[in-house]
């Protein structure tokens, strides 16, 4: 082969090449899809496809929705009305660390009667339940309830684990005009709780919820208990058709 040809080769082949780098480079500057977070691949230090880094956190984007529960609605005092609400984490894998709920109540027209906005919480496979006594509505206006979860904030269940704190030893004495639930909170974690919510839920004999009602206990020391009372306001019907045995107890705490 003469030296001729080869050089000749040798510009065909550095010609060839150079032409293959400017298509692309051409293809990948203007034509390449840029990486985002909805093109279902593991890039730009995702710590899953389309989720973690400067994508939405994977707990987020993975975690089932609450779900959200009829709300309970019952007469209280003067007039007004007790509101249970429950919100269950279908989730094993991850906690609802925080996250916004609204309540509207609404009368027969449709107009708005009563509206709350709070923060709450639920751990991995967690039914967080909410008691709102003697809320300023009328219970007898009242003709429907929403209640809606927002603003989740997703964490993995590790970082955000539930505390070992129990109610035991209930006691449900029926009264004059309520029932006096009474018990012992148990704090079985290595660690104080600022605040632990009681709430009590009084059932008939035929399993019917009468009312609820709630209380908080502050500061509770680790391995250790503090006495609790729930005052749960009822009509002398339901007086005589309370099951004591079946009270239903809600606790809700965080570290």
């Amino acid at each position: 082969m003469s030296s001729r040809l080869v050089k000749q080769l040798a510009y065909g082949l550095f010609y060839l090449i150079f032409f293959a780098a400017f298509v692309a480079g051409v293809y990948f500057a203007f034509f390449l899809p840029a990486p985002s977070c909805i093109d279902n691949k593991l890039n730009q230090s995702e710590e899953g496809i389309d989720c973690g880094g400067p994508c939405i956190p994977c707990a987020a984007k993975n975690a089932l929705p609450l779900k959200v529960f009829l709300p309970q609605i019952f007469p209280a005092d003067g007039g007004r009305a007790t509101v249970l609400l429950q919100f269950k984490n279908l989730n094993s894998a991850y906690a609802a660390k925080n996250f916004m709920y609204d309540l509207d109540l609404y009368d027969s027209a449709g107009e708005t009667m009563f509206h709350y906005r709070d923060i709450s919480f639920a751990y991995a496979n967690y039914t967080a339940t909410i008691i709102l006594p003697a809320v300023e509505a009328d219970f007898g206006g009242i003709a429907r309830a929403d209640v809606a979860p927002h603003d989740l904030k997703w964490v993995p269940a590790a970082n955000s684990p539930e505390p070992q704190v129990n109610a035991k030893n209930i006691v449900t004495t029926p009264g004059k005009d309520r029932a006096v639930v009474a018990g012992m909170l148990v704090n079985e974690s290595p660690f104080a709780l600022r605040k632990v919510e009681v709430g009590a839920l009084a059932v008939s004999r035929s399993g019917i919820f009468l009312n609820a009602s709630r209380t908080i206990v502050d500061e509770v020391k680790p391995f250790s208990s503090a006495a609790f009372f729930i005052f749960v306001p009822l009509k002398p019907a339901d007086l005589k058709e309370i099951n004591s045995a079946a009270t239903k107890i809600f606790v809700s705490a965080r570290r």
